[in-house]
């Protein structure tokens, strides 16, 4: 119907990304309704159409006969235009690791996987990395999306560019075949958020200049920075350097320094963040740098200044340490340093010191010498600087120390030790101590001869006349001469106040001296007696001599001068001797055990000077038999050996170091004899000799008999078996007993049994038949005969246990 049709409202077109377009008219004719568009539609833009029928009235799409066709909506519309236009790239966006590209276009992209441009087309670079290859490439609607072969960091700037292949159709274009033009270094907006902190990669010195180098996606904020009092400056063995200003460019914090620092001097940086407000090293995004304390700042300075020994207090002495204290701008070289032979110690009246080792640790060289310095000892220091090419004391920059040749060292160990007595000797009236100390005692003082008491062994105490101090001697001057071999003892009281007695020029005191051994020089004659305390302990048998002096501990007697003898043991070998003082001591090639018995013998040698003797080679005396006093507890029970019967005596004999008691022995009811198919058997009474104890039992024992043996100890009392130190043996249980009684009942036949070829002879004995070979009967001994039969000759005999096995000639038939 061409008059009475829809009115443009009716209808409404959508162009997919644009603004719907209005319909300005309707016309009909025939079987078409041609709308009049607001605008002309462009080359592949897509159309879509609805159509509302009006609710009242005929103005409507109908037929002839009045028909209204139906309403539709969002129909497709066939666009006719050709499209000409390529798409253009409207935004490059990355999040992670995906990078989308979104066109501008009529319609969509071509998304025919065939037809998908490949990842080699694409380049992304990212500022101050390496570039990031694309792994793949995907097309939807007006998007190109580039999966990375990593992932994007927030904050991280990158650039994207596309070339177009020049042959194939693998390339960027719309729906119609439009290809999108190639592109360089595309910005690339980061959609990830910046969170990482700037952090510090190095820190530089050069004059006044101290740079801070940060590593960050983003450069640093150049505006809101730290101010200069965040940061401290500090100069090893210097005052700290001040910052004046700061200043911020792309990644680097530029401090300007309030003084210039020197070639090889030692800087250190911290950074304290502040905690409240917004000027602090930080990047674009806002992400704070982190505070750091001591950072070492590498000096571009060269250092040309050697080290240098400055003061009365560089050079100290403590012990067997001597220290070398430098001053410079960096420590010294802990490697490359002298080597001990560049050293030369002396001391005052002294041989040198030589130098053991050379150690360095930061400004300071040790030296540790061969022994150690003693308080007030006074030493001196040459340093030779070696050849060019060699090892020295250098800085870390390689500058050499000079050399220097006689440089006083400070001794810090105070002389606090005193006088110490070296020796003491005594030759008829004059009695002289001689002391160690690093210097000479005080001749001034005054030493009253009350302050010493002079004993002799066996005799009256000798008195002192007179003291007299010389050097590092004191002289005493004695009542009465002292003789040859004689042991004299000297105690000395150090006076309690005031200053008189011995003591060095420091005014150290010489310590009380109580029995101190004195040497006598007069000659002795008499020789060593022995004391009747030999003793021995474990392997150890020691002898103790009287004598005036100590025996001789290197010209001895060997050990085959020496016999010792254990009563029931076998004599013990001696394996060495030891000598000292008056005691010479013996090693034993065994233990001797506690409660053993021994004896020991000396034979004096007829020759040579290996014999027992004093340190004036007077000879002791030999001597048999001396009794030798064990000091070893006897702790161990006795053991039992063994238990035989023979007849009515059981005789248990035990294993100890001594014999058993033989009052206190356990009676006859603590024993129990068993005997296997017989009634039990009494024990009548107990013996003990030795280190046996013998049971009477109330019958013989027959010589087949199989006897078992318990003890009971006794709970209380001291009726037991035990020791003469008491210690108890063990309670037994079923002890079996050998049966020592003869056997002098001959084997009788039991039986005789054939079966085949074997003839078999079973005897009835106490025990087994003879089995050795060599005592067995021949075969000539035995005579077979059956009946009707010839005889049978034997080829084999042998024997096991109680039976006696014949091989026959034949097999025997049954019957």
């Amino acid at each position: 119907d061409a008059v009475n049709t829809a009115a443009a409202s009716a209808f409404a077109v959508s162009s997919a990304g644009t603004a719907a377009i209005n319909v300005d008219r309707v016309v009909v004719s025939g079987k078409t309704v041609t709308l009049m568009l607001s605008r002309a539609v462009a080359g592949g833009e897509m159309l879509k159409l609805s159509y509302t029928k009006p609710t009242t009235g005929d103005n409507v799409i109908q037929d002839a006969t009045g028909n209204d066709a139906a309403s539709f909506t969002d129909r497709a519309v066939s666009n006719l235009a050709r499209d000409t236009t390529a798409p253009v790239l409207g935004s490059a966006t990355v999040n992670g690791r995906l990078l989308v590209l979104t066109y501008t276009d009529v319609g969509n992209l071509d998304t025919d996987a065939g037809k998908i441009v490949a990842a080699s087309a694409f380049a992304v670079s990212s500022v101050g990395n390496e570039a990031i290859s694309v792994s793949s490439v995907s097309v939807t609607g007006k998007t190109v999306t580039l999966t990375l072969s990593r992932a994007v960091a927030g904050g991280e700037t990158l650039k994207l560019s596309y070339t177009r292949p020049t042959t194939g159709d693998n390339v960027i274009q719309d729906a119609t075949g439009n290809d999108a033009a190639s592109f360089t270094d595309r910005a690339v907006s980061n959609l990830a958020r910046d969170t990482t902190a700037p952090v510090l990669g190095s820190a530089t010195v050069n004059g006044r200049l101290l740079v801070l180098t940060y590593t960050d996606a983003t450069d640093l904020d150049a505006v809101r920075t730290a101010a200069a009092s965040a940061f401290a400056v500090s100069s090893a063995g210097n005052e700290a350097i001040s910052v004046s200003s700061v200043a911020v460019s792309d990644k680097t914090v530029t401090l300007t320094l309030s003084r210039e620092v020197a070639g090889g001097e030692t800087v250190k940086l911290s950074y304290t963040r502040p905690t409240t407000g917004d000027e602090v090293i930080q990047d674009a995004a806002g992400n704070d740098a982190a505070s750091f304390m001591d950072q070492a700042v590498s000096n571009l300075i060269p250092d040309t200044t050697a080290p240098v020994l400055r003061g009365r207090n560089s050079v100290t002495v403590n012990g067997n340490r001597l220290e070398l204290t430098y001053t410079d701008v960096t420590d010294l070289d802990v490697n490359k340093t002298a080597a001990a032979s560049a050293f030369a110690v002396s001391s005052a009246g002294n041989a040198a010191i030589s130098v053991d080792r050379v150690l360095v640790s930061y400004k300071t060289v040790i030296l540790l010498l061969s022994r150690e310095v003693v308080g007030g000892e006074t030493l001196q220091l040459s340093y030779t600087r070696p050849a060019t090419g060699e090892n020295g004391i250098q800085d870390a920059a390689g500058n050499d120390a000079a050399s220097f040749t006689d440089r006083a060292v400070r001794n810090l160990v105070r002389d606090t030790t005193a006088p110490v007595l070296g020796s003491a000797t005594v030759n008829g009236l004059q009695l002289v101590l001689t002391y160690t100390d690093v210097t000479d005692l005080n001749e001034v003082n005054f030493v009253a001869a009350s302050a010493f008491a002079v004993s002799s062994a066996g005799n009256e105490d000798i008195s002192v006349s007179s003291v007299v101090v010389l050097g590092k001697t004191v002289t005493l001057t004695l009542s009465r001469y002292v003789h040859g071999g004689e042991t004299v003892k000297l105690s000395y009281t150090k006076p309690a106040t005031g200053d008189e007695g011995i003591r060095d020029r420091v005014g150290n005191d010489a310590a009380s001296l109580t029995d101190q051994a004195v040497s006598n020089l007069v000659r002795d004659t008499m020789a060593p007696v022995l004391r009747n305390n030999a003793t021995v302990r474990g392997d150890l048998l020691e002898l103790t001599y009287a004598d005036a002096s100590d025996l001789d501990a290197v010209k001895t007697a060997a050990a085959s001068a020496f016999a010792v003898s254990s009563a029931g043991n076998e004599a013990i070998s001696v394996s060495g001797v030891f000598v000292s003082g008056k005691t010479v001591t013996l090693v034993l090639d065994r233990d001797v055990a506690g409660g053993e018995t021994l004896k020991l013998s000396y034979t004096r040698p007829p020759t040579g000077d290996e014999v027992i003797q004093d340190a004036a080679g007077n000879d002791a005396a030999s001597f048999t038999n001396q009794a030798v006093s064990n000091l070893v507890p006897d702790t161990t029970a006795p053991v039992l050996g063994s238990a035989t019967v023979r007849g009515n005596q059981l005789v248990l004999t035990y294993t100890d170091a001594a014999n058993l008691h033989t009052a206190r022995t356990a009676a006859a009811s603590a024993f129990a004899v068993s005997s296997a198919g017989y009634d039990a058997i009494r024990v009548d009474s107990v013996a003990v000799t030795g280190k046996t104890v013998t049971l009477t039992l109330n019958r013989r024992v027959g010589s087949s008999e199989t006897v078992k043996l318990s003890y009971t100890k006794p709970t209380t009392g001291d009726e037991v078996i035990q020791d003469w130190a008491g210690n108890d043996a063990a309670s037994f249980t079923d002890q079996a007993v050998s049966n020592l009684t003869p056997d002098t009942t001959a084997p009788v036949l039991d039986s005789a049994t054939v079966n085949g070829r074997l003839l078999v002879l079973t005897y009835t004995d106490v025990g087994n038949l003879d089995t050795d070979a060599r005592k067995i009967a021949a075969a000539s001994a035995f005579a077979v005969s059956s009946v009707g039969n010839e005889a049978i000759s034997v080829s084999n005999v042998s024997v096991m246990d109680k039976t006696v096995t014949l091989t026959l000639s034949r097999a025997v038939a049954g019957g």
